[in-house]
């Protein structure tokens, strides 16, 4: 999947590129148009013809690499496009001297531009220079002719090409790392709603999101099969299930109904429906079918636990007085006894046993013992 990031830098370069071609156009236009003489007549006519084809040629070549996606990365492609950009105005000032002011201004577009791709650094070392090869020549001609605003305004072009650069990096610095948050923001919430999803689904409870208009937006697997396992494109709850649908208009419309368990359909377990809103605002119902046979059988569940736990106190408080009646007849065996006597101690030490294993038993089964695992031989049953 490609980055979203790189692809609207691409589309930015690919604007930049356009732009560009614009620009040498203009500057053809100026170098070989018989109108260009109303506007600035050039200085050096075939200097300025070669430049202004040159600067076309590149800026057409630069647009179709921008197009390609391949090849030189988006850093490379701005860096030799700003370069050629350089070049090309400072060939058309020196060819074309009319056209400066216009040239330097068209110029802070071209940097601020680049400088969304390019590093810090190299977009200020690359501001520097297109302003010191504008600068050069005319500082040269107003040190002939001692005019000293030609360097002012020099040093004002170079600060408002580092400005323009140092704005630009930071605008787009911000923008890129706004538009990775918003991206990685964006998968969170698309993975949580996937979660969501299958939690949904893999409940045992009957789960179903309805509408104003009695849509089902959505429906779990447990809801699905307590309905009857109606067809996908069947979503009218009315038609799917009237009663249900009957429960559910009463309680959007506030009206007493008794709520008792209800079969769906046929050969489907009764279901208790629970009704809630999400919001309210957009008018969805969540609907909760509970089973009702699973609450029975943990019901049941519940109730064996309780009489089991039940079972080994009653057998545990057993034990004390069985074992005292038990060290009793031993005693009462050791004695001179007559042998009706006998007989009744015996019968009593029998007994006791008896009892005593009936209670290990009950204890055995309350008593939650640990699993032993063993191995097996699979190769026997094969």
């Amino acid at each position: 999947m490609p980055d979203p990031i790189e692809a609207s830098l691409r589309r930015e370069l690919h604007l930049f590129a356009m732009y560009r071609v614009m620009e040498a156009g203009i500057l053809a236009f100026l170098a070989f148009s018989p109108m260009a003489g109303i506007i600035s007549a050039p200085d050096r006519p075939v200097l300025a013809q070669a430049a202004g084809a040159s600067y076309l040629a590149l800026a057409l070549l630069l647009w179709f690499a921008a197009r390609a996606n391949g090849g030189m990365s988006l850093r490379q492609q701005a860096a030799t496009g700003l370069v050629v950009d350089i070049a090309a105005a400072v060939i058309a000032v020196y060819a074309i001297t009319g056209i400066a002011t216009g040239v330097t201004l068209l110029l802070i577009f071209n940097i601020a531009a680049a400088a969304l791709f390019l590093t810090l650094r190299t977009g200020l070392i690359l501001a520097l220079l297109a302003a010191l090869a504008l600068a050069v020549p005319q500082l040269i001609s107003a040190m002939a002719e001692q005019n000293g605003s030609v360097a002012v305004q020099s040093v004002m072009v170079a600060i408002t090409y580092l400005a323009a650069t140092v704005l630009t990096y930071l605008l787009g610095n911000d923008m890129r790392i706004s538009q990775r948050i918003a991206q990685q923001r964006g998968e969170d919430l698309a993975s949580l709603s996937l979660i969501n999803e299958l939690i949904i689904r893999r409940m045992r409870a009957g789960v179903l999101v309805v509408d104003e208009t009695n849509h089902v937006r959505v429906i779990n697997e447990a809801a699905w099969l307590v309905l009857g396992k109606p067809a996908p494109e069947q979503r009218n709850l009315g038609k799917i299930a009237p009663e249900l649908s009957r429960r559910l208009w009463h309680w959007r419309n506030r009206r007493t109904f008794q709520n008792t368990a209800v079969s769906l359909a046929t050969d489907a377990p009764e279901v208790l429906p629970r009704f809630t809103r999400l919001t309210s605002s957009d008018g969805l119902a969540l609907i909760f079918l509970q089973d009702t046979s699973m609450v029975s059988r943990r019901a049941e569940e519940l109730t064996l636990a309780t009489l089991g736990r039940l079972s080994a106190s009653i057998a545990h408080e057993i034990r004390n007085p069985l074992a005292a009646i038990s060290y009793s007849a031993q005693l009462l065996e050791e004695s001179k006894l007559t042998d009706t006597d006998r007989r009744m101690v015996e019968i009593i030490n029998t007994q006791c046993q008896r009892m005593n294993s009936i209670i290990q038993d009950i204890l055995g089964m309350a008593r939650r013992e640990r699993a032993q695992p063993e191995a097996v031989e699979l190769v026997g049953w094969a």
